[in-house]
């Protein structure tokens, strides 16, 4: 396996940075469409999985004064 190192150009210019912008925005409207609903599913479960920590957390918080 190769280890390749990318370089990411971190200072563009306003139009550049705007394509860029514009791109991603195109991207983002591209992957809701095809995978809204699964990206929906998996935000859900992730949320639910987060409150049901919580809730195991702050079951076993005992203080004792």
């Amino acid at each position: 396996m190769v280890k390749r190192l990318s370089h990411l150009k971190t200072h563009r210019t306003a139009d550049d940075a705007y394509s860029v912008l514009s791109l991603l925005d195109e991207l983002r409207d591209a992957l809701r469409e095809t995978y809204g609903a699964d990206i929906a599913e998996q935000q859900q479960q992730a949320h639910q999985k987060d409150i049901l920590e919580i809730r195991k957390i702050d079951t076993n918080d005992v203080i004792g004064f």
